[in-house]
């Protein structure tokens, strides 16, 4: 075994990554090692999803189920009285009226139909109740509309060196008990030689704003207690990320309603009060 020197160690570690992010500014994460159990947590993967996607998934879901039911009652033979013999149009018309409950009366079941007919219109309920739940707890989940300055300031503020920057309730409803932290991710390279990820907590001068109905300025007073790298001019040539989270209580929806917007570090600037 070659033993290698901290310095070596340290002269190994690659360059800081470009941060890839999401259309929402959240970064992009790249999961390795995990199983791919796609039908293992359906719930939370239709909540993350957006409204497109599972508009799509259920309009899909509707039409292969109708789709199914109409070849069992082709294949059945003649189960649908009124129906054109063999027509795949009517069976799938019958089906999208049993699964929705409509029965214009035009289409009847008879014979080996009136247990199809049970069959789908079981499924008809079960598939309507997941839909209805999924869309009602999609819908009533409360979020966090807070805008978040794009540069974060290192300046002096009562003549101490401050890392901050501002944030504002973009939605204007009142929104009481909001909350704060600031937590800096940094890798560093352990005494033993060992990468790893490190979070550093920030202390605020203020983590909570009774009413949050205007600005916002969050401020970190830089110190011996300070994350590493924080006291220098500008860390756009370390590692780290600054990783904020934010919680408060929606009066008009009476609910507590959580937002993690993250600030990096390309866009920190080290002179003046400037918010953009």
């Amino acid at each position: 075994m070659i033993a290698r020197t901290m310095a070596d160690a340290r002269e190994e570690q690659p360059a800081t990554p470009k941060v890839v992010r999401r259309r929402d500014g959240m970064p992009r994460v790249t999961h390795a090692g995990l199983p791919r159990a796609y039908f293992h947590d359906v719930y939370a993967w239709a909540l993350r999803t957006s409204w497109g996607v599972l508009l799509l998934l259920f309009a899909v879901a509707y039409g292969l189920v109708n789709v199914f039911f109409a070849a069992l009652y082709l294949a059945a033979g003649d189960t649908i009285a009124g129906a054109r013999p063999g027509s795949f149009a009517d069976a799938f018309s019958f089906s999208v009226q049993t699964l929705s409950t409509i029965g214009y009366g035009q289409l009847t079941p008879v014979g080996f139909g009136h247990a199809i007919v049970a069959i789908e219109s079981a499924a008809g309920v079960i598939v309507v109740a997941l839909a209805t739940g999924l869309v009602f707890s999609k819908f009533s989940r409360p979020t966090a509309r807070v805008m978040f300055s794009r540069r974060i300031v290192i300046h002096e503020r009562n003549g101490q060196r401050t890392l901050s920057f501002r944030i504002a309730n973009a939605r204007g409803n009142e929104v009481i008990e909001a909350a704060v932290r600031c937590t800096a991710l940094k890798n560093e390279l352990s005494d033993e030689g060992e990468r790893m990820r490190v979070l550093h907590d920030m202390n605020l001068r203020r983590d909570t704003n009774p009413v949050f109905s205007l600005s916002w300025v969050v401020m970190h007073t830089i110190d011996e207690s300070s994350p590493p790298e924080s006291s220098s001019r500008t860390l756009r040539s370390t590692s780290a990320h600054a990783l904020t989270t934010d919680r408060a209580v929606d009066r008009s929806a009476s609910a507590a309603s959580r937002g993690s917007p993250n600030r990096f570090p390309e866009a920190t600037k080290s002179h003046g009060d400037q918010w953009t």
